[in-house]
């Protein structure tokens, strides 16, 4: 057989493409290996919710996107690009079956993107689940996730039809811990997370962040949904106090960071998530420092970190930052509070509410358990034995032993 091997490959997305994406996905690397690289953007049809309630900023300008606006668009595009080889940032979901289901009417492979994932309820085990639904059923917030069931009784019917991966690309051993039927028959491309580049491009050029003692807060813009998840879900989440009423949620963090401020007379920096649009809010964070792009750096200098729910608790595990978790009533009533608790527990912590009195144990806060930010490393950031090369290097090194034919 004539090895047939790859010209072209397309991301199949459901966010649109920023600039900071474009960087992200290494689209200029595979170009540089040869590469034509195109991106189909799906997000108008099958994650509508994202574009009614966030405008994203700085789009990148690159000439091969193809945007989406129906589902036959998506289809014609597949139709006339049978060649690609697909590199697919989403995962098979209720919403976007007939994506997978067109990929293997017109026999496009493809390669998924499984790293950057997190400590998660579903992969807690069953114990850690029932305590879950438990707590979930306790504070009211069981109910917000029903409008989805009738939509997921549907996919496992659906599922049988669509095209499976080929390739999966892993970070840490753990980002495999839920795979479908299908995605254990795929191999993998074990990488990292793409956090890990950003952290060896700055230990290159790591340097004092500040002379004044911080720490810093990791923001997720839990007030905006941002991933596909709670976009296509947000059905269920639209009565969430912590999307009707956002000054709540910001309230209890205020309040927190003064508490810390006095009792330890330290600065809160916050590190803005990458795709906030603070610039088109008031101030929600009490006039304090708010950085953008620079989150790697911070951590670096930073005395210990703030999490909630955020993949940048990578960063604090490779600086070996003290983590303190935060909850509130408000999102415990969301579907963020059981992500919180399990990204908490994975450090053998629990959160801190902001509702239930401020009083932390900073001496146990502040302690770091290097067995677990160790074991966190390979379950989450970089498999042990993996190949120590730039991510996309990595991928495009498998991109090359690939036959279509």
């Amino acid at each position: 057989m004539v090895h047939k091997g790859v010209r072209r490959v397309c991301f199949f997305i459901y966010i649109p493409l920023t600039d900071r994406d474009y960087a992200r996905y290494g689209i200029d690397k595979l170009k540089r290996r040869g590469l034509e690289v195109s991106v189909l953007d799906m997000t108008r049809v099958i994650n509508p919710e994202y574009l009614k309630n966030y405008a994203p900023a700085e789009l990148s300008a690159y000439e091969g996107i193809f945007t989406a606006y129906s589902r036959r668009d998506i289809v014609n595009y597949l139709r006339d690009n049978r060649g690609i080889l697909g590199i697919d940032m989403m995962r098979l979901n209720p919403f976007n079956s007939f994506f997978y289901r067109a990929l293997k009417r017109y026999g496009i492979r493809f390669i998924r993107f499984y790293s950057n994932k997190a400590p998660s309820p579903s992969a807690d085990g069953m114990g850690a689940r029932l305590i879950g639904v438990l707590g979930r059923i306790r504070r009211g917030s069981l109910k917000q996730e029903l409008p989805g069931i009738w939509r997921k009784a549907a996919f496992l019917l659906e599922k049988y039809y669509c095209q499976p991966p080929d390739f999966l690309i892993a970070g840490g051993g753990r980002d495999l811990s839920l795979l479908s039927a299908d995605e254990k028959k795929a191999g993998i491309i074990w990488a990292h997370a793409l956090d890990y580049d950003i952290y060896l491009s700055f230990l290159q050029k790591e340097g004092q962040v500040s002379q004044q003692p911080y720490c810093l807060f990791l923001d997720g813009y839990l007030t905006c949904p941002l991933d596909l998840y709670t976009s296509v879900l947000r059905g269920g989440l639209r009565d969430s106090e912590i999307f009707s009423n956002p000054e709540r949620y910001y309230s209890g963090l205020r309040g927190f960071f003064s508490y810390l401020e006095d009792k330890l007379k330290i600065k809160v920096v916050i590190a803005a998530h990458p795709r906030s649009r603070y610039d088109l809010h008031g101030d929600y964070f009490g006039g304090r420092t708010v950085a953008k792009g620079r989150t790697a750096e911070l951590v670096s200098g930073a005395e210990f970190v703030l999490a909630q729910l955020s993949t940048a608790v990578n960063f604090a595990v490779l600086y070996k930052k003290p983590i303190i978790f935060l909850t509130s009533q408000v999102l415990e009533k969301s579907l963020y509070g059981s992500q919180i608790y399990s990204l908490a527990r994975y450090f053998g912590k629990a959160p801190v509410d902001l509702d239930r009195g401020l009083c932390v144990n900073f001496d146990s806060e502040f302690t770091v358990n290097q067995a677990i930010y160790d074991q966190y490393r390979c379950d989450y950031i970089k498999s042990p034995g993996s190949i120590d090369k730039p991510f996309w290097e990595i991928v495009a090194d498998q991109i090359d032993k690939i036959n279509l034919a």
